[in-house]
């Protein structure tokens, strides 16, 4: 999101070709965070792709938090 929220960051990345490039995803919930941690699994969708570098971006931010992910 670009909102603004008094929440704990999650992760951020960047969109280095869009209007507004960075985005921040806010600390999900105790039980969603745990269970992010431990995902072995990441799919990415996105209904815009025009490079791989935002999906790329991404996954670098969230492999972070979740390490077990191969």
């Amino acid at each position: 999101t670009r909102q603004r929220s008094t929440a704990d960051i999650w992760v951020r990345f960047e969109e280095p070709h869009s209007h507004a490039p960075q985005h921040t995803i806010y600390t999900p919930a105790a039980a969603d965070a745990a269970t992010l941690e431990a995902a072995r699994t990441l799919v990415l969708v996105d209904d815009e792709i025009s490079t791989g570098t935002t999906l790329n971006n991404l996954c670098a931010a969230l492999l972070t938090r979740s390490p077990a992910v191969d």
